[in-house]
């Protein structure tokens, strides 16, 4: 167990009421006390405001405690939800609030919502409509994401598919080959089947209901780990400056001698990397794949086929 991973443990138990002796708090984690003190010097270096007074022991601050707040079931299933993605991109302290808040939510609930509220933390992606890429996605994912929280059938056309009709309970969404799917139970095909979100079209939403199956969770990660490599050769110019776009993994960097930066991704597919290649410019070289750096060519050209005529005024 990491030391951040103990905070969660260690909020949990701190009350302002309350002192915990580093003795106490050491046999409750199976740890040290000596790891205790290293743990609550930390967690005052995040900014936790905790008093420690020798002989008593640690407890928060009076004024760092919120006063009781009565919640709904579905506000706190909610914020089950929330308070597990929210701790996937967060650290330090927050992360620690994150995860004992969940801990602390999740006590008082009944079984029938906490399966509700993990069959909700593994279907549903909190991001922005413009992930999907282009505006008109908005309403599709609108209605996806109602589908998804309310457990409700839905009905459209799968475009590059003759125009198929289908009748799908939704299980989740997922992010795979550098697009969104749907993941659900066709009806038809009575079997469980991946959908690409760009490819549906006159989506509907319809009163039939459904259960999950016992057990049943989307993977949120979606994709296995990024498996194609691309070097990229970037310009002393710009090599100070350098940022990877959210999409890649970045596995190496090598400032050369004369000022260049060699930069080495780990990506599903070049689609994902092709945009903020060309947003570099020159000041950027595909070392590897030769494939990518050929498209990349194209693109480039492409864009200078548009440009070879100047514009006049009356454009």
């Amino acid at each position: 167990m990491t030391p951040t991973d103990r905070w969660p443990a260690i909020l949990l138990r701190l009350q302002a009421e309350e002192w915990q002796r580093a003795a106490d708090l050491a046999a409750a984690l199976g740890v040290s006390e000596r790891t205790i003190y290293r743990d609550m010097q930390a967690l005052d270096d995040e900014g936790v405001p905790i008093r420690a007074v020798p002989g008593k022991g640690y407890r928060l601050r009076e004024d760092y405690l919120l006063a009781p707040t009565a919640l709904t079931t579905d506000e706190a299933v909610m914020l089950l939800v929330g308070s597990a993605q929210a701790a996937e991109h967060v650290e330090g302290r927050y992360r620690a609030a994150a995860l004992s808040a969940r801990a602390k939510l999740a006590a008082p609930l009944p079984d029938a919502e906490h399966e509700r509220a993990g069959a909700l933390q593994s279907s549903l992606r909190l991001v922005p409509e413009r992930a999907f890429g282009r505006t008109a996605a908005g309403q599709t994912l609108h209605t996806l994401r109602r589908a998804l929280v309310d457990g409700r059938s839905i009905q459209f056309d799968e475009r590059r598919a003759g125009g198929t009709r289908r009748t799908i309970n939704p299980y989740g969404l997922v992010h795979r080959a550098a697009a969104w799917h749907l993941v659900g139970y066709d009806h038809d095909a009575d079997r469980v089947r991946h959908v690409r979100v760009d490819r549906i079209t006159d989506l509907r939403l319809l009163d039939a209901t459904f259960e999950r199956p016992a057990g049943y969770h989307t993977p949120l990660g979606g994709d296995a780990l990024p498996d194609q490599t691309v070097r990229v050769l970037f310009s002393a110019e710009v090599a100070s400056t350098v940022q990877a776009a959210s999409s890649v993994h970045v596995i190496d960097t090598e400032h050369r001698p004369d000022g260049r930066l060699l930069m080495t991704l780990r990506v599903h597919h070049e689609r994902e990397v092709l945009p903020w290649l060309l947003s570099w410019g020159a000041d950027a070289y595909v070392v590897e794949p030769d494939a990518l750096r050929r498209r990349l060519a194209q693109e480039a050209q492409r864009v200078a086929d548009q440009y070879r005529e100047a514009p006049t005024l009356m454009e």
